[in-house]
């Protein structure tokens, strides 16, 4: 990610996290459009999905008009 601009980027919660402590986070992630989250009930009520709102919340006052999108295939 740091040699080249990506259009999409597949990554974990927590590697998120990791990304988003980097010093140049703010830059990386203020032209983001969008956000997918794939299987967000698995991460729903877990200490994972809460990482991921924290990030999300953090990437959201970089590039406030990010669109972001939670998919789900099944709710169990």
């Amino acid at each position: 990610m740091k040699k080249n601009e990506n259009i999409i980027l597949l990554t974990t919660p927590e590697t998120l996290s990791l990304m988003l402590t980097q010093e140049d986070a703010p830059l990386r992630f203020r032209c983001l459009k969008m956000i997918i989250v794939d299987e967000w009930h698995e991460l729903l009520g877990t200490k994972r999905g809460v990482l991921l709102e924290l990030a999300l919340s953090r990437i959201k006052t970089w590039s406030s008009n990010v669109q972001i999108w939670a998919l789900t295939a099944t709710y169990g």
